[in-house]
């Protein structure tokens, strides 16, 4: 299951020109990690990892979870 998780990480940077640290958010968020979740298993503080899911919106021309999810998806379905 690794792979997968690796290929849709690879597949996620490519799409969207994530960082290293954008595009592992952005599995989390994928995923269904809440903000504080997110921050707690990084080690990152809220305002940090609020700024990360900003910046990942951003990218994805999103400004909620639901759509960014939704906009991933569609990326990875391609």
């Amino acid at each position: 299951a690794k792979n997968v998780s690796a290929d849709r990480e690879l597949r996620l940077k490519k799409a969207f020109g994530f960082s290293e640290r954008e595009t592992e958010i952005a599995v989390m968020l994928y995923d269904g990690f809440n903000n504080r979740q997110i921050a707690s298993a990084l080690g990152l503080s809220d305002g940090t990892a609020r700024n990360y899911i900003s910046a990942i919106y951003l990218k994805l021309g999103c400004d909620n979870r639901g759509d960014a999810i939704a906009t991933m998806k569609e990326a990875l379905n391609r």
